[in-house]
């Protein structure tokens, strides 16, 4: 996705847009004031709005805006400022509506989990489903795979809430045993070196930058393990969460730290706002969880 700097553009003030400053920003950006206001020649409206997509286009909407002229302009004009306006919106905003959506319910499901709520399941469900379709567009593949992992994991974490508990009953929270975490320790470096070589030679996941520094082409290589380790804790964190075990929410932290910088990286900035607010949720759910837990062994105590 594309940045557009706007920040030049309509949140400067009214002067400085209908200033000679800014006509010549416009006529540089190959749109005269003649294209903008509708009565530029036929191949001058094609120029400019060819060289629109490229850059300019907040240009043209700050000295439209400024000149107040939106009824004068021509069929071709509306439409070249409504993309305009989509762009800039898509660039502060996120890439697509389902992104959005995905991160609300994502959130949504990680607060209800913190709070020990059942609804987390069905609305992790929902969450994961769409990010399937938002992974596989940014070649986070080893990702995609995960939210399928977790739709069966969180059905699995449904049942286990409700019956998991002695004599079938509801599940409580209980610390991670040392079997736990020997099998975790081995399945974590397993799979990131398993599945990352076969991400990077078998799938497009290594993205070249164009023109890149040797450090920045050495990252791309190295971006499908990354993407393997963040996987594969998610996956022992899930599994715990499933189990109600307290660490789950250590294991939760770690994951975010990294998952941030790499979603920003591929250009997921709203998801990896997302994942900023899921280490805070991560540390109120850790807190929630060892309150419930000290709760309960208190009231055993008491109990025998």
């Amino acid at each position: 996705m594309r940045q557009y700097s706007y920040s030049s553009g309509w949140r400067t003030s009214m002067s400085w847009r209908s200033s000679p400053r800014c006509r010549r920003a416009c006529r540089s950006s190959g749109v005269s004031s003649g294209s903008i206001s509708g009565k530029a020649r036929e191949e001058e409206k094609a120029e400019a709005a060819a060289k629109l997509t490229g850059g300019g286009l907040a240009l043209v909407f700050a000295a439209a805006q400024a000149r107040e002229e939106w009824p004068s302009l021509t069929l071709t004009g509306r439409f070249i400022l409504s993309q305009s306006l989509y762009e800039l919106w898509t660039a502060a905003a996120g890439n697509t509506p389902l992104e959005w959506v995905a991160v609300l319910t994502g959130f949504a499901c990680v607060w209800l989990a913190a709070r020990e709520s059942l609804w987390n399941f069905p609305v992790a469900i929902f969450s994961c489903a769409l990010y399937i379709v938002i992974y596989n567009g940014a070649k986070l593949y080893s990702d995609r795979n995960l939210q399928v992992l977790f739709i069966l994991l969180s059905v699995y974490g449904w049942y286990e809430w409700l019956y998991g508990g002695r004599s079938n009953t509801e599940l409580h929270v209980t610390r991670t045993s040392r079997l736990e975490w020997i099998l975790c320790g081995l399945f974590v470096p397993f799979f990131t070196v398993g599945f990352g070589t076969y991400l990077t030679r078998y799938t497009d996941a290594v993205v070249l930058p164009a023109n890149g520094s040797a450090a920045a082409v050495q990252l791309a290589h190295f971006m499908p393990y990354i993407d393997s380790f963040t996987t594969a804790g998610s996956l022992v964190a899930q599994f715990l969460m499933m189990r109600k075990r307290l660490e789950n929410w250590w294991l939760w932290i770690l994951v975010d730290i990294i998952y941030v910088p790499v979603l920003w990286y591929k250009q997921l900035f709203p998801t990896s706002g997302l994942y900023a607010l899921y280490l805070g949720l991560a540390v109120y759910g850790f807190w929630e969880w060892r309150r419930a837990l000290r709760k309960a062994e208190s009231t055993s105590l008491i109990s025998a």
